[in-house]
C-alpha cells in the first residue's frame, strides 16, 4: 500500500480509493474462508431429540480445541443455545438439554437438542471464536427447526404378482432425526411361513437415520390378498405407519369339492341330478374333468369337462364321483362324494324258504332307502307274521329278516304259521305259497315262495316277486295260466297220438270183426283219453 502511495503521490483522493479497494479485496478472500455445512431445515418428533448436522471451516491453520469456541445461537443472537466455553451462558430454556456432537478440533459442529418441544422451533446459527484471533458467526448459514407431533411414514416396496412357494423380500423403512431414539418396525399382521430380520441402521444424510426391516416371505394360497403394514414404534410411544402392501398370490386349485346342485333336498331314484365342482384358486380353473368310481374301478367321465356334471337318471346305487380341478399354477383332486339316493325296496335274490325237521325257515333279503321293514304273509289267514332281524347279515339299506316256526296241523290262525294237511312226510306241502314282504314310506314290494313239492332239508323254494300297485302281478299269473294250458293241451295231443296209433293195430286185427270192434274201440278211446288227460 505504501508503494501504491508513493506512486500516487500528489494524487491523496485516488490513494483513498486505493486503500478501501485493497481491504475490500482482503475481506473477500478472507470471507471465502469462513465456510459452514448445515442444512437449510430440519424436521424433528416433539418428544423425542433432535440433531443439527453441521461442519465449519476458517481460514488459516488449525487450532487445538483448547483455542476454540463454539457457540449456536437462537434467532439472530436472541439467545445462547449452546456454549462449549460457558454452560452458564445458555438460555435457561436450552440449558440441559443441548450438546455438541463431534469435535471442534475436527471442524465438527453438529448440535443436539434433547427433549424438543413445540417452543423450540426457531432458526439458529453457529458462531466459532478463536482465542486470541478472529470471531465469525455464519448468518448465511442459519437452520429452521420444524417441529411435528406426527411420526414419519414407512415405506414398504410392494411385490408384484407373486407364486406360492417361491420365496420373495419385503422391505419397510423410515427416516427419523434422533439417533437415540431409534423407532422399532413391526410387520401386521404375522404372516405364516415368514421371518423378519431388523437390518443396519444406516445414515442417509446430515441429521437423518434410515430404520429398515426384511420380511422374509413364503407365499402361499393364506397369504393371497392379505394387506400387510409396517408400523415404526418409537420408544415414547408413538407409532408411524404406511399404505398397505395387499399380496397377490397365484396358488394351485384347493379346498375342491363336489356339492348337488340339483334338486335341492331328497334324491330319488330316476331324479335328475346335477353335481358341482368348486375349489378356490388363484387363477380361476380352465380344466376341470370327473371319474365315477363302482366296484372298486375308476371310470373317467369321458366328454365332462364342463364345472357341473349332469346324471339324467340317478340309479340306486351310482356310485362313487369326484372331480378335478386345473389352472396354470397346478391341479388338485376332491374327496370321493356319494350319493343318498331314495328308493323303495327290492327282494333280492338270497332270499329262501325250505322245511326241516319240521319247521319252516325263511330268509328275506331287501334293500331299500330308507331302510326297509321286513315281515311274512299268513298262508291261510293272511295275518301279519313279524320275524327276527339279522343284525349281523344287514348294513345301512340292506336288511335281512328270518323266521322260524313249527308246523301246525290244521288252519291255526294269529301269530302261528299254518299248513293244510300236513303229514310227516311234508306231502301238504303241495299247495302252500308263503310270501315276504318288504317296505318304507316309499312303497312296498313282496316274494313269494311256492312250495309245489316236497321239500328236503337241502332244497329250498324260490319264489316270485309282486310289487304292490303294479299289473306286474297280473303278467306273471297270465304267464302261469298259458304255461299250464300249454301243459294241457300237450297231454292231449299226445293222448290222441297214443290211441290212433292202437286204433290202427286193433283195426287191422279185428278187420272184418264187424259191429263188435266199432263198440270195443269207441269204450277203448274214452278210457285212453281219459287215463291220459
Amino acid at each position: 500500500m505504501l508503494c501504491v502511495c508513493c506512486l500516487c503521490s500528489g494524487m491523496t483522493f485516488s490513494c483513498s480509493w486505493a486503500r478501501v479497494f485493497a481491504f475490500v479485496w482482503i475481506g473477500a478472500v478472507s470471507a471465502q474462508d469462513w465456510h459452514a455445512e448445515v442444512p437449510a431445515s430440519v424436521t424433528a418428533l416433539s418428544g423425542l431429540c433432535l440433531t443439527i448436522p453441521c461442519r465449519f471451516n476458517y481460514p488459516g491453520s488449525k487450532f487445538s480445541k483448547d483455542k476454540l469456541t463454539g457457540i449456536w445461537y437462537r434467532g439472530y443472537f436472541v439467545a445462547q443455545v449452546y456454549n462449549s466455553e460457558d454452560p452458564n451462558a445458555v438460555d435457561p430454556h436450552f440449558k440441559g438439554r443441548t450438546s455438541l456432537i463431534g469435535s471442534l478440533e475436527n471442524n465438527e459442529c453438529s448440535l443436539k437438542i434433547q427433549n424438543i418441544r413445540e417452543s423450540d422451533a426457531q432458526t439458529y446459527m453457529f458462531r466459532i471464536e478463536i482465542e486470541n484471533q478472529e470471531k465469525y458467526t455464519y448468518k448465511d448459514k442459519s437452520v429452521t427447526v420444524n417441529i411435528t407431533g406426527t411420526p414419519p411414514s414407512t415405506s414398504v416396496n410392494c411385490p408384484g404378482v407373486l407364486t406360492e412357494r417361491v420365496p420373495v423380500s419385503l422391505y419397510c423403512s423410515t427416516v427419523h432425526t434422533c439417533s437415540d431414539a431409534a423407532p422399532i418396525l413391526r410387520w401386521s399382521p404375522v404372516v405364516e411361513h415368514s421371518a423378519v430380520t431388523q437390518l443396519k441402521r444406516q445414515s442417509t444424510t446430515w441429521g437423518a437415520w434410515e430404520e429398515k426391516s426384511q420380511l422374509n416371505l413364503v407365499p402361499s394360497a393364506a397369504s393371497h390378498l392379505k394387506e400387510l403394514q409396517c408400523m415404526a414404534t418409537y420408544p415414547n410411544g408413538q407409532q408411524g405407519s404406511g399404505k398397505k402392501c395387499r399380496l397377490i398370490v397365484k396358488y394351485a386349485p384347493k379346498n375342491v369339492t363336489v356339492s348337488v346342485q340339483s334338486p335341492v333336498g331328497n334324491i330319488r331314484q330316476g331324479d335328475v341330478v346335477i353335481l358341482s365342482c368348486q375349489s378356490d384358486s388363484h387363477p380361476l380353473p380352465h380344466s376341470f374333468s370327473w371319474a365315477r368310481m363302482q366296484d372298486g374301478q375308476e371310470e373317467l367321465l369321458l366328454g365332462e369337462t364342463d364345472q357341473e356334471l349332469n346324471l339324467p337318471s340317478v340309479e340306486r346305487a351310482p356310485g362313487l364321483f369326484r372331480c378335478q380341478v386345473e389352472n396354470s399354477i397346478g391341479k388338485n383332486f376332491s374327496q370321493p362324494i356319494s350319493l343318498d339316493v331314495l328308493y323303495s325296496p327290492v327282494i333280492l335274490e338270497p332270499s329262501w324258504c325250505m322245511v326241516k325237521s319240521g319247521e319252516m325257515l325263511c330268509v328275506c333279503v331287501a334293500q331299500a332307502n330308507p331302510p326297509p321293514s321286513i315281515h311274512w304273509i299268513h298262508p291261510v289267514t293272511m295275518d301279519r307274521i313279524d320275524g327276527e332281524k339279522n343284525i349281523s347279515a344287514s348294513s345301512s339299506h340292506q336288511v335281512t329278516a328270518s323266521l322260524r316256526a313249527a308246523l301246525p296241523t290244521l288252519y291255526l290262525a294269529g301269530d302261528h304259521f299254518t299248513v293244510v294237511n300236513t303229514t310227516e312226510d311234508q306231502e301238504g306241502l303241495t299247495n302252500i305259497t308263503f310270501s315276504c314282504v318288504a317296505e318304507n314310506n316309499l312303497g312296498s314290494t313282496f316274494l313269494v315262495f311256492a312250495l309245489k313239492e316236497k321239500v328236503s332239508p337241502t332244497k329250498s323254494a324260490t319264489g316270485t316277486r309282486h310289487h304292490v300297485g303294479l299289473v306286474a302281478g297280473i303278467v306273471v299269473g297270465m304267464i302261469a295260466l298259458l304255461s299250464a294250458l300249454g301243459g294241457l293241451i300237450f297231454k292231449v295231443w299226445r293222448a290222441v297220438m297214443v290211441v290212433n296209433r292202437r286204433e290202427t293195430e286193433e283195426a287191422n286185427w279185428f278187420q272184418g270183426k264187424g259191429t263188435f270192434w266199432e263198440i270195443h274201440r269207441f269204450f277203448s278211446k274214452y278210457r285212453l283219453l281219459s287215463k291220459r288227460c
